[in-house]
């Protein structure tokens, strides 16, 4: 597995991701119409030649094929907040929680020292995810399941 910035001949991918019905079942602003995702294609390549950086998106790739994506959007101070989503056939398979372990420490090692992160209270697959990288749950509100993970510095 490996993450990695999209590059130009991933769109297909990147699209055919946010179309997804499956994967758009547990996000609110999923699935995309083509014209949608082609434009945060866009926006995710454009990220990458920012001066000064606010979203931070990444390819998980397995086998040569974009399984999924992962990132970060920064928000005030040192914090951010991050998310992820996978092709279906790519559940279960144990690459979420590998992806976003290396999200976390990507993120970390940028500087952020808080990473929140939320799921659907239904979508029990990402709220193991975010349990097995070192997210704790804050709560749950209108459906969602709230979690944070600090940088603790090590000692």
């Amino acid at each position: 597995m490996l993450l990695r910035e999209f590059l130009p001949g991933d769109q297909e991918a990147f699209c055919s991701l946010q179309q997804d019905q499956d994967v758009g079942q547990f996000m609110d602003w999923l699935p995309r119409t083509r014209e949608q995702a082609e434009a945060a294609f866009l926006d995710a390549l454009e990220q990458q030649l920012m001066p000064i950086r606010r979203r931070f998106f990444y390819a998980v790739e397995v086998d040569s094929i974009v399984a999924g994506s992962v990132g970060f959007t920064l928000l005030s101070g040192d914090s951010a907040d991050c998310g992820w989503f996978f092709r279906k056939n790519f559940w279960g398979k144990g690459i979420g929680t590998m992806a976003v372990a290396l999200l976390v420490e990507d993120a970390f090692a940028k500087g952020i020292s808080k990473l929140k992160a939320s799921a659907r209270s239904q979508n029990i697959g990402s709220i193991r995810v975010a349990e097995k990288c070192g997210f704790q749950r804050l709560g749950e509100k209108n459906g969602r399941v709230f979690f944070e993970a600090i940088n603790s510095p090590k000692m």
